[in-house]
């Protein structure tokens, strides 16, 4: 949503004022962000659609083969109550939950050296 026009031009005005990174969905938003001096990282994989997308496998395959650089991961890891019933990604926090702290992903951090950051350290 937010990397459309005019949406777009309003997130990266806020960014700006606020000196805060911006969400990269794409490298059109990626070289906005950049050419107005905002961080933002380099690479973003995941999916806002109806179903779960970081299982344990789809964790650990996109793990196992990360590209060189910051990449951010958007995730919606939780548990589902009735304050979530609402949401759509209300039942899929509890897979993504899984799949991120999978031992299997685990291992994969460690053994391609992966440094796991928050956000603001783009």
């Amino acid at each position: 949503m937010g990397r459309h026009d005019p949406i777009l031009d309003l997130v990266l005005g806020f960014a700006r004022a606020l000196k805060v990174p911006v969400r990269s969905q794409d490298d059109t938003v990626r070289n906005a962000a950049r050419r107005l001096g905002l961080r933002t990282p380099d690479y973003f994989m995941g999916e806002s659609g109806p179903e779960p997308y970081w299982s344990r496998e789809r964790t650990v395959t996109h793990l196992e083969s990360l590209p060189v650089g910051l990449s951010e991961f958007m995730t919606h890891p939780g548990y589902f109550d009735d304050d979530l019933a609402y949401s759509r990604y209300g039942r899929q926090r509890e897979t993504e939950l899984a799949g991120l702290i999978a031992a299997e992903a685990k291992q994969a951090v460690k053994r391609h050296g992966i440094r796991l950051v928050h956000f603001g350290t783009c």
